[in-house]
């Protein structure tokens, strides 16, 4: 449980600094994220800005949750929702973390060190595993 802590807080540390240096971190994400998926931008047109934001927003809410068996419902939901209403692809899910981590890791600047891409790799990995199992087939 130490160890889940610490990378909690380490995950918390680097998110606030990336916050604290970059005018727009949704921003960052997204260009990241639509440069490796360029579909996605094709599908996400029609949003604005502060539905975007709120994607993000709750990307940064599920890398705090600590046992994802208490979102298996939510993740069911939103996931077949995403398939169904937005044609969203399995593979457009670890584009999308990669491009949250690779904003993060450009703001957090200096902190980012071997313990903190650690952190995000295996939080990175704990949410990928529980977006797939919770991945309804189309």
């Amino acid at each position: 449980m130490e160890v889940l802590a610490k990378n909690q807080d380490i995950i918390e540390q680097s998110l606030e600094r990336a916050a604290e240096v970059m005018d727009d971190f949704s921003g960052a994400v997204y260009k990241r994220y639509f440069d490796l998926q360029p579909d996605a931008e094709d599908l996400m047109s029609h949003l604005d800005d502060i539905v975007r934001g709120k994607m993000v927003a709750e990307i940064i809410r599920l890398l705090f949750v600590e046992d994802y068996h208490q979102e298996a419902d939510y993740l069911r939901f939103e996931t077949k929702t995403h398939a169904d209403s937005y044609f969203v692809k399995e593979d457009m899910y670890p584009d999308l973390l990669t491009a949250v981590v690779a904003s993060v890791k450009e703001g957090a600047g200096d902190i980012w060190e071997a313990s903190v891409a650690q952190a995000w790799q295996k939080k990175q990995e704990d949410l990928l595993a529980a977006l797939r199992f919770h991945i309804v087939p189309v």
